[in-house]
């Protein structure tokens, strides 16, 4: 097999891809009903457009390009939203989806707009225009104007894109961080790190493809078949995180009243369009929890972690919302208010509180660090060892060395 070979069998295979995921994915949604596998159904379905458009210009075919031209950059426009929509889903703890959201595909549809003289070109001067063609026009201000469309489009708008999405995800991860330390009691495998540094590597990727072109050397095919595989790599690594990360919140039987309670910590909801509008207001001035039934909580809540319930490792509020016969909404509250802290500080307490006696005890020597850890709830020794030094501010080895 020649390079060129290679090169066209390397540039179909992330189309072949990206359908393959698409069907997989909207499969998953019909079956399971979650609308983060929708959103990242219709993301590998433009992503497939977008790979066969790019299949279709580099081997020029021109008859076809002239059409699929006019839906070039809106078509692109479309992939940094629909992916940040999707980790919205993921992050997400309630079934709603609010309509503001759609506002995420208007630039897309503005540029949309913008290029609709493109079909008041003759077909002859369409295919003329995507062949790189050059001469006298009948309608020379459409080729002008369309050809300053899209360069505004791809190093204008695609680019301002990349950055604002950039801190959207930025954001959007730190306002999940908080709130999960409000329901869960752990964090590995739900903080989602792996989509920030995803979002961050795309944008590293474009950059070296964007300077590639600018010095030339895009049209190489050896470096093409290099950008190929990496095109094929990412794609691959995106569909398969896709299939195996849950949405966050679906862990958690009623999530609608989780939702409710982040409210109360003006935690949720805050999207790229919507800001926090509660100025300085009371954290749970809303609530209806009077002072004896919050007393009434906070002592059922202690008699019952003295039961030591979080040696569950996925131990999380609804479990002792639960127990305790109340709801998330004044658990929460309770913890936060009465005890000054998140319910992940809160449950951490406990399991250092037990994992320090444990190390005092004669019997420690029995125990490695890593099982001590799995004994008072932690899934992982990492986890532990930060948890533990930030409350002690030695680690557990050190710990263990000075009693």
């Amino acid at each position: 097999m020649d390079f060129l070979e290679l090169d066209k069998l390397l540039s179909f295979a992330p189309i072949m891809q990206s359908v393959i995921f698409f069907i997989l994915f909207m499969a998953l949604y019909r079956v399971e009903h979650h609308r983060h596998f929708l959103f990242i159904a219709f993301y590998k379905f433009f992503l497939t457009l977008f790979f066969l458009m790019t299949f279709m210009f580099y081997y020029k075919m021109h008859q076809v390009v002239a059409i699929s031209f006019y839906f070039t950059i809106p078509v692109t426009m479309l992939l940094i939203p629909l992916f940040y929509l999707y980790a919205d889903c993921l992050t997400t703890p309630c079934k709603t989806f609010s309509p503001s959201r759609w506002l995420h595909f208007l630039p897309s549809l503005i540029v949309a707009f913008a290029l609709l003289p493109y079909w008041l070109l003759p077909n002859s001067e369409k295919v003329w225009f995507v062949s790189g063609g050059y001469g006298q026009s009948e309608s020379e201000w459409i080729i002008n104007y369309i050809t300053w469309i899209f360069r505004f489009g791809v190093f204008a708008c695609i680019n301002i894109q990349f950055v604002v999405y950039i801190f959207l995800f930025q954001r959007l991860l730190k306002r999940h961080k908080r709130s999960i330390q409000h329901v869960f009691s752990y964090t590995e495998n739900i903080n989602l790190n792996w989509l920030f540094n995803l979002f961050a590597g795309f944008f590293i990727f474009f950059i070296v493809l964007y300077a590639s072109r600018f010095f030339g050397i895009r049209h190489d095919i050896n470096t093409r078949i290099i950008f190929n595989i990496g095109f094929i790599g990412i794609n691959l690594y995106i569909g398969i995180k896709g299939v195996i990360q849950p949405n966050v919140y679906s862990l958690i039987k009623n999530d609608d009243q989780i939702a409710e309670s982040l409210q109360l910590n003006n935690l949720f909801p805050l999207t790229i369009l919507e800001e926090n509008t509660k100025e300085d207001s009371p954290k749970y001035s809303s609530s209806n929890l009077t002072e004896d039934q919050k007393n009434i909580i906070q002592k059922e809540l202690i008699e019952y972690m003295n039961q030591q319930p979080y040696h569950k490792f996925n131990f999380n509020i609804e479990d002792i919302a639960d127990s305790l016969n109340t709801n998330t909404r004044y658990l929460s509250q309770v913890i936060n208010e009465s005890f000054e802290m998140n319910f992940f500080n809160f449950v951490n307490k406990y399991r250092i509180i037990e994992a320090k006696e444990i190390l005092k005890s004669q019997d420690s020597e029995k125990y490695t660090i890593e099982g001590i850890a799995k004994m008072v709830g932690f899934n992982s020794k990492s986890s532990f060892n930060s948890a533990f030094k930030k409350a002690t501010g030695v680690t557990p080895s050190e710990f263990k060395k000075r009693v």
